[in-house]
């Protein structure tokens, strides 16, 4: 099967994931929630959640595109633990609504993230480098979950 196919289907799962993870009306959800100063807007978030998709094929397609042994494996597999773990953020937040699960599952998601990055940064920069806007994202999104957290508990 060709990269780019495999690359789609995976990233295609983790959206469907991320979107039965999430159940219904997350729009309501973010209404019910007194947001920080300078939130955006629903829009921008869907914008997001694109731009990690497009990293995530991205990063997905060169690994699986590439020759090498156990080090790519292990890049692609924590690739796929993120998309899992992204999947399962959106559970802790939109069904449980567990701010602080929330805050804290973040804060290791973030490590494998970065492993992934220092991972990248050994074995395909060009794959480091794409991934690194998202990893530069990661602290905003942090403070943001904080704040979303102690502003309603």
């Amino acid at each position: 099967m060709h990269p780019a196919l495999i690359s789609f289907v995976i990233c295609l799962l983790a959206v469907i994931a991320e979107g039965l993870m999430a159940g219904g009306d997350i729009r309501q959800h973010f209404r019910d929630l007194k947001l920080p100063k300078g939130s955006p807007p629903m829009w921008l978030w869907i914008v997001i959640g694109l731009g990690y998709y497009a990293i995530c094929f991205t990063i997905l397609y060169r690994l699986l595109s590439a020759t090498g042994g156990t080090t790519r494996h292990v890049a692609i597999g924590l690739l796929i633990v993120l998309l899992a773990a992204n999947a399962f953020w959106n559970y802790l937040f939109f069904r449980a609504k567990n701010l602080a699960a929330t805050f804290y599952f973040s804060l290791a998601y973030g490590v494998v993230a970065i492993a992934l990055l220092v991972l990248l940064s050994m074995i395909d920069r060009t794959s480091a480098l794409v991934l690194l806007p998202y990893i530069a994202y990661l602290p905003y999104a942090g403070v943001f979950q904080y704040l979303l957290w102690r502003l309603n508990s």
